[in-house]
């Protein structure tokens, strides 16, 4: 918590993607770290509110993050690691090894759009996937 106190607000604050460039959606590692956040709160007894108050930030700003609604930036998931006395990896623990998520992801989405591991940018690669899991949602109903 002694390191959040150094940063001033502005250090603190989310950039917001520029026009041309938009913010990538949650995806399910986004919602995963959100779950885990839930849970660190709880655990530590702090509501919405503390949380948001200490970011400077609105509560159900709070809420799009632990529901996975939103993505968490590298900067606020520091700050929150401090709010909730955790390490960073707290919110990483549980998960497959990066290099394991990538291949698993990658290779079965691969099968069914050949090259998608070779795009140049992952947002391209995330709104094929996204296409790609909105169709099979629709394809169950």
């Amino acid at each position: 918590m002694a390191m959040m106190k150094e940063l001033s607000k502005d250090d603190t604050k989310e950039e917001t993607p520029q026009s041309n460039h938009e913010a990538r959606r949650a995806d399910q590692i986004d919602r995963y770290i959100g779950r885990r956040l839930r849970m660190r709160r709880i655990e530590k007894g702090l509501s919405l509110n503390d949380i948001s108050d200490a970011l400077g930030i609105s509560y159900q700003q709070i809420q799009k993050y632990e529901n996975g609604t939103n993505r968490i930036s590298v900067g606020r998931l520091y700050a929150l690691s401090a709010i909730v006395d955790v390490p960073i990896s707290y919110f990483y623990e549980g998960l497959p090894s990066a290099h394991q998520f990538l291949k698993d992801n990658t290779l079965n989405i691969g099968k069914d759009v050949p090259g998608l591991a070779t795009l140049p940018t992952t947002n391209v690669r995330d709104a094929i996937i996204g296409l790609i899991d909105a169709i099979n949602k629709s394809d169950n109903k």
